[in-house]
């Protein structure tokens, strides 16, 4: 599954298409004992995706922000995150060195860890990858 989106940043700004494309990095949650305290029995890839792209517009204001200061940015970068059982990203990073200490790393990991975009459930906790690419023209 992937998103598209295409961006004309003013005058003198390139076209920016920003792809988003991801990929779970944990095995699928095991349905286990459930208490009922943690929601659903596991969560899915596809809700783990369906969640990010709740989220993909915000992020991708985050690209643009940065491109519009950092024409340097490198065209591809993967963001990489956590769902706990309560159903909030955490352990975000951007994986990349040249990317991990920019206002776009902070303003992405805000952007997934500031409000509940997941179902509680009950499992391990799942983390995935989500690649990023960015084509300039």
């Amino acid at each position: 599954m992937g998103l598209i989106r295409t961006y004309n940043l003013k005058k003198k700004r390139p076209y920016i298409k920003t792809v988003l494309f991801g990929s779970l990095l944990a095995p699928p949650a095991l349905a286990g004992a459930n208490d009922g305290s943690a929601g659903q029995p596991g969560i899915s890839a596809d809700q783990i995706t369906s969640g990010f792209y709740k989220k993909a517009e915000n992020i991708e204001s985050c690209i643009v922000s940065e491109l519009e200061k950092n024409s340097d940015l490198p065209s591809e970068f993967t963001i990489s995150f956590c769902v706990n059982n309560s159903g909030f990203a955490v352990e975000t990073e951007l994986l990349e060195r040249q990317v991990r200490t920019t206002q776009m790393a902070t303003c992405i990991r805000s952007s997934l860890e500031s409000e509940k975009s997941w179902p509680s459930y009950a499992g391990e906790v799942q983390c995935a990858d989500f690649p990023m690419m960015l084509e300039k023209s």
